[in-house]
């Protein structure tokens, strides 16, 4: 009995390895930022909901360190989840998203970063994306730019390609029914807060890093820190679908923001002392 207890628990360790090998991609090619020039040898590719795509929106992550991306899998913010998990080791990432499915002509966001030296860049529009696949379960391709452009006194210039199964075990969980219920409640509340410019209540309302990010301050000082605050939150907002898995849930969101532009987007939200607070918010225009 003893020696069928260990051949199981071998069995299962090979299938858990099995699993994580197939859970991560591959990567090659370079990002080169002045001098610094960052290669990529991991990848990892997550599905999320998103209310600017019907059918989500498909993020890859390519990395210089081998990646966990079924852990990260297992989170609404796969993506967060996925460098913070690799952020010890001092890796060069690249983040890309784009509609999941269908054809793909243009990289509108996209984001590199360097640990060691520590820098970072937003880029999106250069170059030529080539895509081999881009379904549910699977994106290859290739993202590169042949000439190098300028960033003020500094050349930038790329050339990435990536092959890795899509994972979307974000996507799932219990759907979020009508204005969101007590987790719909909990982001009101938040937004309550920033409008009125109450940051011990937006800390309250928030939870982990964002609720750690709110200043201590008063005054003028805090007037400032509202006003940069509102700069990025919804003034109005209706929840137009979302998911929730035990004590963590998303939110997709679209609203107003304090300059009247139609905004939309992703709410992380997290159960915390029996009351659903703020994670992470995530907005973009609503064309």
């Amino acid at each position: 009995m003893h020696r069928m207890a260990v051949a199981f628990t071998f069995t299962a360790l090979a299938f858990a390895a099995g699993a994580e090998a197939q859970a991560a991609g591959k990567a090659s090619g370079y990002f080169r930022m002045d001098k610094l020039r960052t290669t990529f040898t991991h990848a990892c590719a997550f599905r999320v909901l998103d209310p600017a795509s019907p059918s989500g929106t498909t993020h890859v992550v390519l990395s210089s360190v081998p990646l966990d991306c079924d852990a990260a899998d297992r989170t609404f913010d796969p993506v967060q989840a996925v460098k913070a998990a690799a952020e010890a080791k001092k890796p060069a990432l690249v983040s890309l998203s784009f509609p999941a499915g269908g054809a793909v002509t243009r990289i509108e966001n996209g984001s590199w970063e360097s640990a060691d030296p520590v820098d970072t860049f937003s880029f999106g529009g250069q170059g030529t994306i080539t895509m081999q696949a881009n379904t549910d379960t699977s994106t290859k391709g290739r993202y590169a730019l042949e000439k190098p452009e300028a960033f003020f006194d500094k050349t930038f210039q790329f050339d990435l390609s990536w092959d890795a199964p899509v994972l979307s075990g974000s996507m799932s969980g219990t759907p979020v029914k009508g204005d969101g219920g007590e987790i719909g409640a909990g982001y009101r509340k938040y937004l309550a807060a920033v409008a009125k410019g109450d940051l011990d209540s937006v800390r309250a309302n928030a939870t982990g890093e964002r609720a750690e990010s709110v200043p201590d301050v008063k005054g003028r000082e805090a007037e400032r820190v509202v006003k940069l605050m509102q700069a990025f939150e919804l003034k109005t907002v209706t929840v137009i679908g979302g998911v929730q898995r035990g004590d963590d849930a998303v939110l997709l969101v679209q609203g107003l923001d304090f300059d009247k532009m139609a905004m939309h987007g992703r709410v992380v939200m997290r159960r915390d002392a029996g009351a659903w607070k703020v994670v992470k918010v995530s907005l973009q225009p609503r064309l």
